[in-house]
């Protein structure tokens, strides 16, 4: 028998009725099902309940599960950004939407600054890739995210620190120790942040320790001679930098 064709455009019309708090509206079901087990699972329920055509979704916005459908198509896909690639990532974490996951995190890692609020969300959603970027890029620039950086002292973010200790310790000149627990940590951290502040001018100080030693001998080899005028600088140049606590 042959597929007249208002047959062949029933096939091709949205099966399915997905209702929400703010609206609804009608998917086809098979792109759900091929992207999402949870939505799988969701329908096969639905059918078993008598209700294979509708679904509800409360809690959800419209707008937001539009943004997630569209995404699974090629033809309707919107290019993503910083505000789509954080709520999409939720929704691919709790439909276990991994093909939505992995594009999430590219664009993350190639569009938006690795910062601890990256870090943070990368870790949430167990995005590997995105975790190692930012705390590659944070242990370049500890100082200026100190503040930040204190919201990792939680047991959720504990990996995270433990892998950044050692610099945090290297930067406030301390001897290498094991990481307390992360909330002593936190009990602890604006002692270590305070070190870490005032630890560039006292690098400085001792590197200036170190070359004012050789000063007074300077002065006495590289200025002419004239008497005992040159003993007499390097004397003076060298009570003046002990007085002034350099030597």
């Amino acid at each position: 028998m042959v597929e007249g064709p208002a047959s062949k455009r029933a096939r091709c019309e949205p099966d399915l009725k997905v209702v929400f708090d703010d609206g609804e509206t009608m998917v086809h079901s098979l792109i759900l099902v091929l992207a999402s087990p949870v939505f799988e699972k969701m329908l096969t329920s639905s059918l078993r309940e008598g209700q294979g055509d509708e679904i509800k979704l409360p809690g959800k916005a419209k707008t937001e599960f539009m943004t997630v459908y569209n995404s699974l198509q090629l033809s309707t896909s919107e290019p993503l950004t910083q505000q789509s690639a954080v709520f999409l990532s939720r929704w691919a974490d709790e439909y276990q939407i991994a093909s939505l996951m992995t594009k999430c995190e590219e664009y993350l890692m190639s569009s938006v600054v690795a910062d601890v609020a990256g870090l943070e969300h990368a870790v949430k959603y167990g995005m590997r890739k995105r975790v190692s970027q930012c705390i590659d890029v944070l242990k370049q620039n500890l100082e200026n995210n100190l503040d930040a950086l204190s919201r990792l002292a939680v047991a959720a973010m504990e990996e995270q620190l433990r892998s950044l200790w050692p610099d945090l310790c290297q930067k406030a000149g301390l001897g290498a120790f094991p990481m307390p627990a992360p909330d002593q940590v936190r009990a602890m951290w604006p002692f270590l942040a305070a070190a870490m502040r005032t630890r560039p001018g006292s690098v400085k100080f001792e590197r200036l320790q170190r070359e004012a030693k050789r000063w007074p001998m300077d002065l006495y080899v590289h200025l002419p001679g004239a008497g005992n005028a040159c003993t007499k600088g390097q004397d003076w140049l060298k009570d003046k930098l002990v007085k002034t606590q350099v030597l």
